[in-house]
C-alpha cells in the first residue's frame, strides 16, 4: 500500500535544462562585442594621449620661441627709447651751441670783424695784443668743441635710430613668425584634445552600456542557476522517493542474484565434476612449479643480475666553477653643466614659493608677466624678483643664469627645467618652481591656470635643477 502511494506520487520526469539558452547566448555575444569596443576605444585614447603629449611639447617649444622673440622686440624698443633720448639731448645741445654761435657772430659783426691790424692798433702794448688773440682763439675753440659734441651726439643718436629700425624689423618678423607657429601648434593641440575628449566620452558610454549588458547576463545566469538548482532538488527528491519505494517492497530485490560472481557461495562450488578439479589442480601445480623453478631459476639468477659487470654509467662530470662576472662599476654621475651663480638663500627660496603659491588659479598667457596672466618663465622670474633676485626672463636664459644643483638635493625655490632634448639647453621649453614635498608650482600651458601639482619626473627633464 505504501509503495503504491509512493509510486503514485512520483512526478513526471523533469526535462533537462538546455545547455544553449538563446537569450544568454545573445547577451554574452553583445557583452563580448561591447567589451571589444571598449578595448578599441582604450587603444584609441592611448594613441591620442601620445599625440597630445607630442603636441604639448610643440606648443611649449613654440611658446618659448615666442617669448624669446618678444624679449628681443622689447630690447629693441628699449634701444629705440634710448636712441630717442640721446637724439633729443643732442638736438638740445646743438641748439644751444647754435644760439651761442649766432650771438658771437652778431657781437663780432656789430663791433667789426676782428683782424690782426685792429688788434694791434687798438692795443696799448704788446701784451694786450697777445691777450686779445688768446681770448679769441679760446672762444673759437670752445665754440668748435660745443658744435663737435652736439654733432657727434646727434650722429650717434641717428645711427642708433637706424640700427633700431633694422633690428626692430627683424625682431618683429621673428616675433610674428613665432606667434604664428605658436598659434598653429596650439590649434593642433586643441584639436587633439577635443578628439581625446570625444574618444573618452565614447569609451565612458560604452562602459555604461557594457555594465548594463553584464547586469543582463548576470540576471540570465542567475535565472539559469536557480533553474539548475530547482532541477537538482527535484532529481534528489525523486531519488529519495525511489529508495523509499524500493525499501517498502516485500519481494526480494534482484540485487543478490547478481552478486555471486565475485565471491562464489558454497552451494555453487560442488557443481563441477570431481574429475576435472583434481586433474587441473595437481597436474598443473607440480609441473609448472618444480620444473620451471630449477631450470629457469639458476641460470637466470647470474645472467639476470649482471649489473656489477655492466660498465657503470659515468658519474656526471663536475660542473666547471663559474667565475662570477664582476658587476660593472656604477656609471659616473653627470657633472653639472656650467651655469650661473646661486645668490638666493633658503629663506628667499621659501618666500618665492609662497609668492608663486599666491598666484594659483591665475590664467596662463603667452609671454605673460602677470598682466593679466603668466607664462612659465614669467612666473618664476617674478617669484624670485619679488625676493630681490633677477633670474632673467626666459626659461633658457634662466638655465644659464642660475647655479646647478642635483635633483636629489632640491629645496623649495629651486627651478626645474624640461627640454625637447635634455642634452641641449637650447631646446629648453618649460620651467617650474619646486615647492617642496615632491610638488611644483608652474604656469603649464594655454587653458590651464597656474597650479601646484606633483613634479613631472619625465625623460625630458634636465639632469640638474637650478638654484637662483
Amino acid at each position: 500500500m505504501l509503495s503504491g502511494l509512493l509510486l503514485g506520487g512520483v512526478a513526471a520526469p523533469v526535462a533537462a535544462f538546455p545547455d544553449e539558452d538563446p537569450a544568454l547566448a545573445a547577451a554574452q555575444a553583445a557583452e563580448r562585442a561591447t567589451a571589444g569596443q571598449v578595448a578599441q576605444a582604450e587603444q584609441e585614447i592611448d594613441a591620442l594621449r601620445v599625440e597630445v603629449a607630442a603636441a604639448e611639447e610643440v606648443v611649449a617649444t613654440a611658446a618659448e620661441n615666442y617669448t624669446e622673440a618678444s624679449v628681443l622686440v622689447d630690447a629693441a624698443a628699449v634701444a629705440l627709447a634710448t636712441a630717442e633720448t640721446e637724439a633729443a639731448e643732442a638736438a638740445e645741445r646743438e641748439s644751444e651751441s647754435r644760439s651761442r654761435l649766432v650771438e658771437s657772430f652778431r657781437r663780432q659783426t656789430r663791433n667789426g670783424a676782428p683782424n690782426a691790424m685792429s688788434m694791434i692798433t687798438g692795443a696799448t702794448d704788446l701784451s694786450d695784443v697777445i691777450s686779445q688773440g688768446a681770448a679769441q682763439r679760446a672762444a673759437s675753440r670752445q665754440l668748435v668743441a660745443v658744435l663737435t659734441e652736439a654733432m657727434t651726439a646727434r650722429a650717434a643718436a641717428t645711427a642708433a635710430g637706424v640700427r633700431w629700425e633694422a633690428a626692430s624689423e627683424v625682431y618683429q618678423e621673428a616675433s610674428e613668425a613665432a606667434l604664428a607657429a605658436l598659434e598653429i601648434a596650439y590649434e593642433a593641440q586643441v584639436a587633439l584634445e577635443a578628439r581625446q575628449a570625444a574618444a573618452e566620452a565614447r569609451r565612458d558610454a560604452l562602459i555604461v552600456e557594457l555594465a548594463g549588458l553584464r547586469q543582463t547576463t548576470v540576471a540570465i545566469e542567475r535565472q539559469r542557476q536557480d533553474e539548475r538548482e530547482r532541477i537538482a532538488a527535484e532529481e534528489e527528491a525523486q531519488r529519495i522517493r525511489d529508495e523509499l519505494a524500493n525499501q517498502a517492497q516485500p519481494t526480494p530485490t534482484p540485487t543478490p542474484t547478481a552478486t555471486p560472481t565475485p565471491s562464489p557461495s558454497p552451494t555453487a562450488t560442488p557443481s563441477p565434476s570431481p574429475t576435472s578439479t583434481p586433474t587441473a589442480s595437481p597436474t598443473s601445480t607440480p609441473t609448472a612449479s618444480p620444473t620451471s623453478t630449477p631450470t629457469a631459476s639458476p641460470p637466470s639468477t647470474p645472467t639476470a643480475t649482471p649489473s656489477p659487470t655492466a660498465s657503470p654509467s659515468p658519474s656526471p662530470a663536475p660542473s666547471p666553477e663559474v667565475t662570477p662576472t664582476p658587476s660593472p662599476p656604477p656609471s659616473p654621475q653627470p657633472t653639472p653643466a656650467p651655469g650661473g651663480t646661486s645668490r638666493g638663500t633658503a629663506a628667499q627660496g621659501q618666500a618665492a614659493v609662497e609668492w608663486a603659491r599666491a598666484r594659483l588659479g591665475e590664467p596662463y598667457q603667452w609671454g605673460g608677466t602677470g598682466n593679466p596672466g603668466w607664462d612659465c618663465s614669467g612666473l618664476t622670474q617674478a617669484a624670485w624678483l619679488a625676493q630681490g633676485v633677477n633670474i632673467t626672463r626666459t626659461s633658457r636664459s634662466q638655465w644659464h643664469a642660475v647655479g646647478r644643483v642635483e635633483l636629489t638635493e632640491l629645496r623649495p625655490g629651486d627651478l626645474l627645467f624640461w627640454a625637447s632634448n635634455p642634452a641641449n639647453p637650447a631646446t629648453i621649453n618649460h620651467v617650474a618652481i619646486y615647492a617642496g614635498g615632491g610638488m611644483q608650482i608652474h604656469a603649464p600651458r594655454p587653458g590651464v591656470p597656474v597650479e601646484e601639482v606633483p613634479v613631472r619626473w619625465t625623460a625630458n627633464m634636465m639632469s640638474f635643477a637650478g638654484r637662483p
